[in-house]
């Protein structure tokens, strides 16, 4: 097979890695990226953009990858929304997927080459240091995350939100009788992330920093929820303090909705995502997978789940808010990988 652009097979068996969590099939991005190349718009430049990658990736030059395809990634953003446009905006959406995919494999093939840690997955358990910390402990300890360039772009994904939301209600709704059969669950775990020590009290997002966002959203929405007074330490934690644990390097995404909104007040009667948050002013009609719409969604999807509970006649209802946001921070677990300096020299 004829590779058509810069570290195809690699592209192609990191995305068989990550199957499972990747909203489309692995052919679809990697066939983007191809597409790209065939495209006038983006070759007839004297380098185009894949030629510029993979000089930089070559010179192994991160910050030179991401103003590479954060210009390109503008002008599809700019192409999208002129009437003139030559180029369907639905294919420039499926591109801009592809080349958001392709960004977050060079950023990670780079990392992983500079420690020369070609096996990552499979040696997580040797090399990293293991923690299980529940949600209270997480957002009291005084730690923050950043959330490199590297990392993926956050996608609200429904049927996931619907599944944690389950989760959580599975874990922590039973009391009295009820709880006596099912002393056996165990509980909840989230996703595992990955970190390694950034500066003092700071710690890197690796992987699973969409996992972070996703508990942070959540977390805020059952404190907007809560029958307590919204100017004290609520179960310890500040309203406030949730944005501040984390740092969103990129630019992508419009991470400062993010930011924004775990800093305001939500409208718990909103009909739509774009209203769920008087403070955020959101310009567009069809949002496309870049904006910080994803942010938005996933907070009215949680917001709707917390409304249905609260009805007595629901199967799922939650006759106490407060009860039931005690037990998700105390029995909700981050199991958090640390790679430690010693080890990462160990492979050098």
């Amino acid at each position: 097979m004829t590779n058509h652009f810069l570290l195809q097979d690699q592209f192609a068996s990191w995305l068989a890695l990550r199957k499972e969590k990747l909203c489309m099939e692995p052919h679809f991005y990697t066939a983007q990226i191809a597409k790209l190349s065939e495209i006038p718009l983006f070759v007839s430049a004297e380098r185009n953009l894949l030629e510029i990658l993979e000089i930089e990736v070559l010179c192994n030059n991160p910050e030179g990858v991401e103003e590479a395809l954060l210009k390109t990634l503008n002008k599809m953003k700019q192409i999208k929304f002129k009437t003139d446009s030559s180029i369907n905006p639905k294919r420039l959406d499926a591109l801009r997927l592809g080349l958001l995919k392709y960004r977050l494999f060079l950023h990670d093939f780079m990392m992983v080459r500079n420690i020369n840690y070609h096996d990552r997955n499979s040696s997580f358990n040797d090399l990293s240091e293991v923690k299980c910390i529940n949600l209270d402990a997480f957002f009291k300890e005084n730690i923050n995350y950043l959330i490199p360039i590297y990392h993926d772009n956050y996608v609200h994904c429904k049927s996931k939100i619907d599944e944690v939301w389950q989760e959580l209600l599975a874990t922590n709704t039973w009391e009295g009788k009820e709880a006596g059969n099912k002393q056996s669950r165990k509980n909840g775990v989230l996703e595992s992330i990955l970190v390694k020590t950034q500066a003092e009290k700071q710690l890197e997002v690796l992987d699973g920093g969409d996992t972070l966002i996703m508990f942070s959203i959540l977390l805020h929405v059952l404190i907007q929820f809560s029958n307590a007074e919204k100017d004290l330490k609520i179960y310890g934690i500040q309203l406030k303090s949730i944005s501040q644990k984390f740092s969103i390097e990129t630019r992508l995404n419009e991470q400062r909705i993010f930011t924004t909104l775990l800093h305001s007040e939500i409208d718990k009667e909103a009909k739509t995502p774009k209203q769920i948050c008087k403070e955020i002013s959101y310009e567009y009609s069809e949002p496309g997978i870049y904006n910080g719409y994803h942010f938005l969604q996933t907070t009215f999807r949680f917001v709707q789940l917390i409304q249905e509970c609260k009805i007595p006649q629901s199967e799922n209802h939650i006759p106490n808010i407060d009860v039931f946001i005690s037990k998700v921070l105390k029995n909700t677990y981050i199991k958090r990988k640390q790679l430690m300096p010693e080890n990462r020299d160990k492979l050098i």
